[in-house]
């Protein structure tokens, strides 16, 4: 968190860290379109693995892994991050990101299955960033 004066003292800019969205329409900022955001594909990507959690359709995969447990969860998050070990060494970027991508898609499963966000993620590197 951080506060600061603007030049002529009369206007504060305060940062947080929020957890969640901040604004009435579920976005994280009310300023306008926040889809330029770096987290705004995380903070999308949490908000459809939770409705397809609920949801426990048949037809999806994410439903699937969860029906299918924490066990099930964590070892596709292991062969997802060899995949991406594997995909660094080679010297094709796409498929590289794809796979992080992959990884990525699995942590955040995890993270849900533990009751857990994204919002930890980061509090805990602003925490060892300073």
């Amino acid at each position: 968190m951080s506060v600061a004066a603007d030049c002529d003292r009369d206007t504060l800019l305060i940062q947080v860290l929020p957890r969640g969205p901040v604004c009435h329409l579920g976005t994280t900022t009310c300023f306008g379109d926040d889809s330029r955001s770096n987290f705004s594909a995380i903070s999308q990507l949490e908000q459809t693995i939770e409705q397809r959690r609920k949801a426990g359709a048949d037809n999806s995969y994410t439903a699937k892994l969860f029906i299918e447990g924490r066990d099930r969860i964590t070892q596709k998050v292991g062969e997802e991050a060899v995949e991406v070990l594997i995909a660094s060494k080679n010297p094709d970027d796409r498929q590289f990101i794809g796979e992080c991508t992959d990884l990525i898609f699995h942590l955040t499963v995890l993270l849900v299955e533990h009751g857990l966000s994204w919002d930890s993620i980061y509090s805990e590197l602003n925490k060892r960033s300073k």
